[in-house]
């Protein structure tokens, strides 16, 4: 295996698909390409899963403990800005609804 990290970068559920799919195109071994190399691409995007499923527990205190529709417009402006980036994270490696 390499140490290579397939999906840096991707930050969107568009970008890491999209990277997926030429990823396949030139690594899947019914197009040529070696065998052990798919199987790590498709592992690590396995392990971005587990790794999303970590974060719950942190995802809850935050809900539960912050309030983001605050008096304060910067402060406002700033933690919705804060939850668009996390759900663009979650969103870019599962669907988010089927985390419990």
């Amino acid at each position: 295996m390499t140490n290579a990290h397939w999906f840096f970068r991707c930050t969107t559920e568009q970008e890491i698909k999209k990277r997926f799919h030429e990823l396949m195109l030139i690594h899947h071994p019914d197009r040529g390409g070696n065998l052990q190399t798919c199987q790590e691409i498709v592992g690590q995007y396995h392990e971005a899963l587990k790794e999303l499923a970590t974060l719950k527990s942190s995802v809850d205190y935050f809900f539960n403990t912050v309030m983001v529709m605050v008096d304060n417009q910067k402060l406002r402006n700033n933690r919705l800005a804060l939850l668009k980036k996390l759900q663009e994270l979650l969103c870019s490696v599962a669907d988010i609804a089927y985390l419990m």
